[in-house]
């Protein structure tokens, strides 16, 4: 699915969901005529530039807790979930990572060259244009190659900012309008289950541990690697998804975990909390 594609069409972006022309746009999405649109709502133009042809960047300014605000070039990868990833050579040039104590290991990850190394925490802020966005969290790459390791770039904003705009991508004139939504406000305030989990089978519904975070709530629950979920407060995982489960696991609430180990079924306590 390309950005590319669909943004010639001048398409106002509510929901973050891709697609190629042509085909009717889901709810919540317009196409328009790039010869004809023209925008006069309250957002704010931001100039892009393109790198390997089609991926656009910004230029945004993240201030680093305690630190001066640093300017660079950041992808706008909306295909990633997170908020803010700062890639390895801009994390070493700015000493972003002196001290650890308020950063934990990343899980679950994975790319064409494994999981990323890395540190999880937080910013300051990160500004574009004139919308700041405070206290982001942010991934702090210690990547020695692959795309968190591109030098050119400072970094890539992900879909945890994208999603609290509605967004006007408008590549013809080498823009994106960025306009405040209702969750513009919100804050990032994501709890952390310390599980990692991958979905398995043909309909995807065995829900394997892949990673427990040390010092987290799964592992004070006693979560294991290779434990398999088959229900959450009584729900039988056949009736769960994945993005499900990792949504549930982003809310400080209290949950009752039934797990596969071997051939012993158990049943766990597990409250996601803030971690960083």
């Amino acid at each position: 699915m390309s950005l590319l594609h669909f943004a010639r069409y001048g398409h106002r972006w509510d929901r973050l969901v891709l697609f190629d022309p042509p085909i009717t746009p889901p709810a919540g999405h317009r196409l328009h005529d790039p010869a004809t649109f023209t925008y006069t709502g309250p957002g704010e133009s931001i100039p892009i530039e393109f790198v390997s042809g089609s991926q656009p960047t910004i230029s945004a300014t993240v201030t680093p807790t305690g630190g001066q605000p640093l300017t660079g070039r950041f992808l706008f990868d909306v295909g990633s979930g997170q908020a803010l990833i700062l890639h390895s050579p801009f994390v070493t040039q700015h000493q972003l990572l002196r001290d650890d104590s308020h950063t934990i290991r990343p899980i679950g990850g994975a790319g064409a060259g494994g999981p990323p190394e890395g540190r999880l925490g937080r910013t300051e802020s990160l500004q574009i244009g004139s919308f700041t966005l405070n206290r982001p969290v942010t991934m702090f790459s210690k990547d020695k190659a692959g795309a968190f390791a591109n030098a050119a770039l400072a970094g890539n904003i992900g879909a945890q900012v994208a999603m609290r705009f509605r967004l006007f991508l408008d590549y013809r004139n080498r823009r994106i309008i960025f306009e405040p939504a209702a969750t513009y406000g919100e804050p990032f305030d994501r709890a952390f289950s310390g599980v990692a989990l991958r979905a398995y089978g043909d309909d995807y519904r065995t829900f394997r541990v892949i990673d427990v975070l040390e010092r987290s709530p799964a592992s004070a629950a006693g979560i294991k690697k290779d434990d398999v979920i088959v229900a959450i407060d009584g729900v039988p995982a056949d009736q769960l998804r994945l993005w499900m489960i990792n949504d549930m696991f982003e809310r400080p609430n209290a949950y009752t975990v039934t797990i596969l180990r071997g051939n012993r079924t158990l049943t766990v306590n597990l409250t996601p909390a803030k971690l960083i």
